[in-house]
């Protein structure tokens, strides 16, 4: 997190321009202060050309790992028992570090 963070935020740049969608909210676990500067760093440094990309510390807390409990500490919006993420319109993916949640 700390060493790629330049392709990182590449990364979530491609993934916007693919889907289509402008938001991007890379979280980072607030026991990760160096991860959390040098993302924030790395977010500033590049122009936005219409993407709106920002890094969320998020407290410690177990769990917090599952795809709907990070949608709940990102954006305040629980997802509803036996639905799916879309129910609340996120896309998210857990697949590449950092955790990611983009707005559709």
């Amino acid at each position: 997190m700390v060493e790629q963070t330049d392709k990182i935020v590449e990364g979530a740049r491609i993934l916007l321009t693919v889907l289509g969608i402008n938001t991007c909210v890379i979280a980072i676990e607030t026991n990760k202060p160096d991860a959390i500067g040098a993302m924030s760093e790395a977010v500033a440094a590049r122009p936005a050309d219409g993407m709106d990309i920002s890094v969320a510390a998020l407290s410690v807390k177990y769990p917090t790992g599952s795809e709907k409990q990070l949608i709940q500490a990102i954006t305040g919006r629980k997802v509803p028992a036996m639905a799916l993420p879309s129910a609340v319109a996120w896309w998210f993916t857990t697949s590449l570090p950092p955790r990611r949640c983009t707005m559709r």
